[in-house]
Formats: C-alpha cells, sequence, structure tokens
C-alpha cells in the first residue's frame, strides 16, 4: 500500500498545471534525448531546452541569451548543411561526379557576424571545391575597395547602399588593413567587380562562399571546430537546466529513454532506495 508521502507526490503531480507540465515534460525529453546524441544533436537539443525556459528562469541561472543565440544558430547551421551531387565529365567511369555540402548560416554574413557567430570557434581550416568556390564569386557584383593600396574591404551582391561605406570605415577602424592609411568615406571607391578573385576577398566574404562549396571533410573540420568550443557551454548550460527539471520526471524519461519501463506513481524514488 502506497505510503502518504507517496500519495503526496502523486497527488502534486496529478494536480501540476497543465502548461507548466507539459514544458517540464518537454524539457525532460529534451535531456534524456541529450544524454546518447551524437555530439553536435546533443548541443542542439541542450539549446532547444534552454529556450523554453521564461526570461526569469534565464535571469535566474544567469543564462547568457546573446551567446545561446550564437551557439544555437551555428549548431543548428551545421546540422542541417545540404549536399548536392555535381557533374564530372573528366572523371574516369567510376567516378562521375563528387558531393558538394553547402551551409546555409541563417544570418547575412556580414563582417560583424562573422566576428560574432564565427571566429569565436573556426581556427581558419576550411577544405572545398576550388571549382565551386570560383564560380560563386561571380555573385560578388559590387566591391568596396581602399583608394591607396587597392585593398578589397567588403563585397556586396548589390550596389552600396546609403550608409554602407560608412559601416565599412567603422568595420576597420578607419585603418586600411594592408596599407594602414588612415581611411574615411573619400578614402574608399566602389568598383564593379564581377571577375573578383576568390583570395582578394574580405576573411568574411571568402568564408560565405566557400563554405557553400565544401567537400565532406570540410564539412566535418568545420562541426568538429564547432563541438570542441561549444560542448563546455552546452555542459554548463544542462548543468543549471538539471535544477529546473524534477529528477524523478528526468529519470523516468531517462528509463523510457533506454527501452526500460517507467515506475508506476506509487514507486516514484524507491527503485535509488533499494539499489
Amino acid at each position: 500500500m502506497a505510503s502518504q508521502d507517496d500519495m503526496g507526490e502523486f497527488v502534486q503531480r496529478m494536480t501540476r498545471a497543465p502548461m507548466k507540465g507539459t514544458r517540464e515534460t518537454l524539457l525532460a525529453q529534451h535531456l534524456a534525448a541529450a544524454v546518447t546524441a551524437p555530439p553536435l544533436r546533443k548541443i542542439r537539443l541542450i539549446l532547444e531546452a534552454v529556450r523554453m525556459l521564461t526570461p526569469e528562469e534565464r535571469r535566474q541561472y544567469e543564462i547568457d541569451d546573446e551567446l545561446v543565440d550564437v551557439v544555437y544558430t551555428v549548431a543548428m547551421a551545421l546540422t542541417s548543411a545540404t549536399k548536392r551531387d555535381v557533374p564530372y565529365p573528366a572523371a574516369p567511369f567510376y567516378w562521375d561526379k563528387y558531393e558538394v555540402y553547402e551551409v546555409n548560416w541563417g544570418f547575412l554574413m556580414t563582417r560583424e557576424n562573422f566576428l560574432k557567430y564565427i571566429l569565436p570557434w573556426w581556427k581558419g581550416d576550411i577544405f572545398y571545391w576550388p571549382e565551386e568556390a570560383e564560380e560563386q564569386t561571380i555573385h560578388a557584383v559590387w566591391s568596396l575597395r581602399c583608394k591607396y593600396c587597392g585593398e578589397v574591404l567588403e563585397v556586396s551582391g548589390t550596389e552600396p547602399q546609403d550608409g554602407e561605406i560608412e559601416k565599412v570605415v567603422e568595420a576597420v577602424n578607419h585603418k586600411c588593413p594592408k596599407c594602414g592609411a588612415r581611411l574615411n568615406v573619400d578614402g574608399i571607391e566602389v568598383k564593379e567587380s564581377l571577375d573578383s578573385n576568390l583570395f582578394e576577398l574580405p576573411l568574411h566574404t571568402y568564408f560565405s562562399v566557400v563554405s557553400h562549396s565544401l567537400c565532406e571533410s570540410g564539412l566535418r573540420s568545420l562541426q568538429t571546430a564547432f563541438v570542441k568550443w561549444a560542448m563546455p557551454i552546452a555542459m554548463t548550460l544542462l548543468d543549471k537546466l538539471t535544477q529546473v527539471v524534477d529528477p524523478s520526471l528526468y529519470y523516468d524519461m531517462l528509463r523510457l529513454y533506454r527501452g526500460e519501463r517507467s515506475p508506476s506513481p506509487s514507486r516514484w524514488g524507491r527503485d535509488e532506495e533499494e539499489t
């Protein structure tokens, strides 16, 4: 027969507000699924769980919303990379095509976004198909260059809009990164650049182009570099999430994911005592 404490716990669970119960169950599902998930998916599941927390809870557990946005955005992009086959007529009969992987980052690859979302974890290694990357440079219709040395400061698919040149000047701190000349709006020229060389592009534009021309090892190297940086962040957030979810609910959900039968309400908390 169930004890009074067991019955009290049962009543509390059954009378829990529906919205709170649903949300807590979803949190427990994400945490349980993350235990056995591959590293990149593990990070994504944990970050999705964090985004279920209320603003008050995020403040209480000192969660950095901007960092959560960065990690989740990149994790989403790297887990959603697409693949396409490109014919390769010059190849032998047993290799008539090659696979190109594209990462759609979900944000405009400006200099600011590159510094925010990419630079914290990317170490400079990237492997891609040169033929594909060279073809993509034709989309760089206009370039903004230093008048003194010709250094490409920004590339755009459309003619620069009002205020765009000023933003480029501010992004390089009013100084050409190549020749060191002090720059203002008059020191930058707008040039049509349909023939832009891939290696003339600014780093953030170069990265954007080649991340749409990756070979399989290139995609894997980006994923590995990101996981190495993001996993400690995800584990810290996981520790905070465990303080939000009812331990017995998480334990039950974990049993289900392991294929075990969930204990009945009258046995909540007893399994650990008996083992």
